[in-house]
């Protein structure tokens, strides 16, 4: 999954835990959140990594 999805799959999942009033969830969605914007920063890093290797070689 990649880190986008899991952005908004717990922006979904906060909302939905915020418009029930279901504490659990929202933790689950902001947690998921977090997850999606850590892969991200990881996918970023990793391709400039990758474009810095490639023009040294």
């Amino acid at each position: 999954m990649s880190g986008r999805t899991e952005i908004v799959r717990g922006r979904v999942k906060e909302a939905v835990g915020a418009l029930i009033g279901n504490e659990r969830l929202r933790a689950s969605g902001k947690s998921e959140q977090k997850r999606g914007e850590a892969r991200r920063a990881a996918g970023k890093a990793a391709r400039e990594l990758a474009a810095q290797l490639s023009e040294k070689v």
